[in-house]
């Protein structure tokens, strides 16, 4: 897959890898948004944030773009036991401001728990999402040079201090990371092995 082979241009900013699919989703929206109003809100898993290689051009892009507004961390469980660790990523076009909100709802003080899942007290997130406050170890705006200093990594703990440790949900993260290499490695050698075998070269011992 090349650029050029999209005749609708949503990959000009770079090509998605294969493993994840969540920029292949947010540069089609993109595309489609109203270029005066246009405004979406999605949810992604954390990796979205700060995974490198074409993932990390395409966040620069964006962020140069001036279209992302707001990252928000969410609470563990929010869609059940096996949720990994989300976020919510706000987009709009012909912004008026530069900066970029950061919020972490990750916290206790942000959601009820529940047995199965943990529900989120989403009034007191819009609230400070639509006031755009910064409040220490809840949220804090940042502009494209700040980010531009980490690397156009977005993950909300390199912006605010918080008490809590991201670890679990780092350990989520790679272990689904280490899935998906260990998936291509498997494709990878079935192929290595059907060449092997049409060129009449490998081992049968």
């Amino acid at each position: 897959m090349t650029p050029s082979m999209d005749p609708f241009r949503r990959f000009e900013w770079g090509v998605p890898a294969k493993s994840y699919c969540s920029y292949a989703f947010i540069l089609h929206m993109l595309k489609c948004l109203d270029e005066q109003n246009g405004r979406m809100a999605v949810v992604v898993p954390q990796g979205v944030l700060y995974r490198v290689g074409s993932e990390q051009v395409i966040r620069q892009r964006i962020i140069e773009a001036n279209f992302l507004d707001a990252v928000i961390a969410l609470p563990p469980r929010l869609y059940g036991e096996n949720t990994p660790s989300l976020c919510l990523m706000v987009f709009k076009k012909n912004r008026s401001n530069t900066d970029i909100l950061f919020i972490d709802a990750s916290s206790e003080m942000f959601y009820e728990k529940g047995k199965k899942q943990n529900l989120l007290r989403s009034n007191d997130v819009i609230s400070i999402f639509k006031n755009r406050d910064t409040e220490d170890g809840v949220s804090i705006k940042a502009s494209a040079q700040d980010i531009a200093g980490h690397d156009y990594a977005l993950r909300v703990s390199k912006y605010i201090d918080t008490d809590d440790e991201d670890t679990e949900m780092d350990i989520s993260a790679i272990s689904k990371e280490l899935s998906a290499i260990e998936a291509n490695l498997v494709v990878a050698h079935s192929r290595v092995v059907e060449y092997l075998d049409e060129l009449g070269l490998r081992d049968e011992k």
